[in-house]
């Protein structure tokens, strides 16, 4: 990249194409005129092109850094106590996802992207997804199924909660089964297993 401007090999996010599309509001580029930003919480993720640190005048630590996604990238300034909570996150090469806070600076009269919270990119899944939802049509309900989702359950083992949704498109009825004692781990691997099998789901 540093010699042609691209990715000759492809993106460095390719692996994380499905936390962005689920768990970001906003892409790199929305976020380029922060004033057209409404007040409100974001999120946003990508991979830390750029960082330093420096101390302002009273020797404060502070930090500039360069998020990149596939849409364009963005260079943010982050003092004190900020910093220092997100500090250790922010490391060349790594992927970051990012929830933040579009805010108004009264005393500035412009509006700012406010740092919540970090984590790397590859616990945002884990991280972010309460509840899988498994959605089916009726006629799909059969031992077969049950099979396999309890081999989804053994291959998956973790903390989030499991509910299937069944679907009758003749009576329109939507019935939605709470397991309470079936959970997974969402992952990229499990999420594969589902679309191999063609089953719908949703993140929650």
């Amino acid at each position: 990249k540093e010699m042609v401007g691209i990715y000759i090999s492809g993106h460095p996010l390719d692996d994380f194409k499905f936390e962005i599309k689920h768990f970001c509001s906003h892409s790199i580029d929305q976020l380029m005129d922060v004033e057209k930003l409404p007040q409100r919480e974001i999120s946003f993720a990508g991979i830390v092109s750029a960082v330093q640190e420096r101390n302002d005048k009273k020797g404060n630590p502070f930090g500039i850094f360069t998020i990149e996604d596939f849409t364009d990238a963005k260079e943010f300034l982050v003092f004190r106590d900020d910093w220092a909570r997100i500090r250790n996150y922010m490391i060349k090469d790594s992927f970051v996802y990012i929830k933040a806070k579009v805010d108004l600076v009264p005393w500035r009269g412009s509006k700012e992207i406010k740092f919540q919270q970090v984590q790397f990119l590859e616990q945002a899944m884990e991280n972010n997804s309460k509840q899988l939802e498994l959605h089916f049509d009726l006629r799909e309900v059969n031992e077969a199924l049950s099979e396999r989702l309890i081999q989804l359950c053994q291959e998956f083992p973790g903390q989030q909660n499991l509910e299937l949704t069944v679907h009758d498109r003749e009576t329109k009825i939507q019935l939605n089964l709470p397991s309470r004692s079936l959970k997974v781990q969402v992952c990229n691997p499990l999420i594969g297993r589902l679309e191999e099998w063609d089953i719908k789901y949703r993140l929650n």
